[in-house]
């Protein structure tokens, strides 16, 4: 990480040398987590890993019932049952991290979910303004 200070902005950067796709799935779900998502709504274990097969899915442009699907399920997630799919979209569906529709069996990921599996690099551009009236 670096930091540099010109006035009042202040710069953080930094880069994450990661080893698998999985892995920068799993740090932007703590990202987006911890930024749009009440901590009672965090995903547990489990549902990291469905979403994080879900992500996959979805940015293939595959059904969730196909053959490849249930293969990324069942590596990622270890699926063992095809029926347990729907009841996890749900819960994801509840806690705001998808949508998913039953007729095209399609996975809706929030915007920020969507890139291009195959990059080397994902950026994140993130500012924070804030009104400093009095330090507590």
């Amino acid at each position: 990480m670096q930091l540099v200070k010109e006035g009042v902005l202040t710069e953080v950067t930094g880069s994450f040398d990661l080893t698998s796709l999985e892995d920068v799935i799993s740090l932007m779900i703590n990202y987006y987590q911890s930024t749009f998502i009440h901590v009672e709504d965090w995903l547990t274990k489990q549902e990291r890993r469905f979403f994080t097969a879900c992500v996959i899915i979805s940015n293939q442009g595959l059904r969730y019932t196909s053959n490849e699907s249930k293969r990324i399920f069942k590596n990622i997630f270890n699926l063992r049952r095809q029926s347990d799919v729907r009841g996890y979209l749900s819960d994801l569906e509840d806690k705001g991290f998808l949508l998913s529709d039953v007729n095209t069996k399609l996975i809706q990921l929030p915007e920020f979910f969507k890139f291009d599996l195959n990059t080397q690099v994902v950026k994140f551009d993130i500012m924070l303004n804030f009104k400093n009236d009095k330090v507590r």
